[in-house]
This record gives C-alpha cells, structure tokens and sequence, in this order.
C-alpha cells in the first residue's frame, strides 16, 4: 500500500484579511479584502523557515471567481449585562 501527503503534492492556499476595504462607522458595516498565500520553505545553512507567500488565482475560468475576495461584515455593539 502507498500513502501519499496531499500537502506534499497539492499546495495549501491561506486566505488571510489583508485590509479594511471600506467602513461606515455610522452603520458598523464594512468589507475587508483577503489575499491568497501558500506556505513555503526558505532554507539557509542549518535553518529551515516557512514563510508564506502571495499566490496567483488559480481558477478555471479566471473571470468567474474573485482571487482576493472582499466580504461584508456587520459590528453591533452591546452594553454590559444585556445578556445576563
């Protein structure tokens, strides 16, 4: 039998929140833009690193799926004990 790491054949992408896109204080509504990154290794000597780097899309078709999405999100505020 032979196993195999998917993660040594197929890359694993990291979407991470790269920045607040828009806000609107008034309502507590805004977007925030994430960028896609794969982890990899940087050796040097007797050190080996992971670090992530920034991917391309890679979606077929191009044109159908955003490659750094902006989401929506609401904030809502709260007083202390409103939900003792």
């Amino acid at each position: 039998m032979i196993s195999v790491v998917i993660s040594e054949i197929l890359p694993i992408t990291y979407y991470l929140a790269d920045s607040l896109s828009f806000f609107e204080p008034n309502t507590g509504k805004g977007e925030i833009t994430y960028r896609r990154y794969e982890n990899v290794t940087r050796e040097a000597f007797n050190n080996m690193m992971g670090v992530l780097r920034p991917v391309e899309p890679n979606e077929f078709p191009a044109n159908e799926y955003a490659g750094s999405p902006s989401l929506h999100f609401p904030l809502s505020l709260f007083q202390t004990g409103q939900y003792d």
